[in-house]
């Protein structure tokens, strides 16, 4: 593993994660592949391709308005970076959730081909529940 290649990991995970957290789903979609891939494990996916990788990051963001990622861990590899996030917000509903997030991203050549995310959904829906 080289320095630079985890430095570029690095700036580019810093760059994602202050996107994601400003909502710019233009940003986003500028650090994915025309070919990436997205796969949020237990709620939905693959999704293939830009648009529809790019729709289905619209349709969270739409159901969890405000939606923050409070990373507690970043883990750099050659070609790979896993973070593990409390992720936070506000439902549609008007229902404040809270619930862990660990995520694995495979970059090429500077951009994310493959977003694999995996998220404690039993919390997650158990404050939907309580909160109804």
């Amino acid at each position: 593993m080289t320095t630079s290649n985890v430095s570029a990991l690095q700036e580019l995970a810093a760059r994602y994660g202050d996107a994601w957290n400003s909502h710019d789903l233009d940003a986003i979609m500028s650090m994915h592949s025309e070919d990436t891939s997205y796969h949020f494990h237990g709620l939905g996916g693959p999704h293939h391709g830009l648009q529809a990788v790019r729709a289905a990051f619209a349709k969270e963001m739409a159901l969890i308005e405000n939606m923050r990622f409070n990373f507690r861990a970043m883990l750099f590899g050659e070609i790979h970076f896993v973070f593990e996030a409390i992720v936070t917000g506000i439902t549609t509903a008007g229902v404040d959730v809270s619930f862990d997030m660990v995520g694995l991203l495979i970059v090429n050549d500077g951009l994310i081909v493959t977003n694999d995310l995996y998220a404690d959904l039993v919390a997650l829906q158990g404050q939907l529940q309580r909160k109804s």
